[in-house]
């Protein structure tokens, strides 16, 4: 597997409702760990080119993608469920 993109930012077109966690290439298949900032639920679907993401039917599948994101230190709950630019502080000079 590979981690492929851990910024977090809004999805565009859902009026700040979904949050982006990360994108995780697992060879020619893609997933995105996404959260519903309404109610804190994270989530771990694929996404494919014909259109949005797709529940992942093999749940040692998505078992391991979130055992990657967890020793990534991408699902860290302890960082803020906020986009970067919200909760991000760069180190003074």
């Amino acid at each position: 597997m590979k981690l492929i993109d851990s910024n977090r930012y809004y999805l565009q077109g859902t009026n700040n409702t979904w949050l982006h966690i990360a994108t995780v290439q697992d060879s020619l298949r893609e997933f995105m760990c996404f959260a519903q900032v309404s109610t804190l639920k994270i989530y771990i679907e694929e996404i494919t080119g014909g259109g949005g993401p797709y529940f992942i039917e093999d749940q040692s599948l998505a078992q391991a993608i979130h055992d990657f994101l967890v020793d990534r230190g991408v699902l860290d709950m302890s960082k803020p469920l906020l986009p970067d630019d919200k909760w991000y502080r760069p180190k003074r000079k």
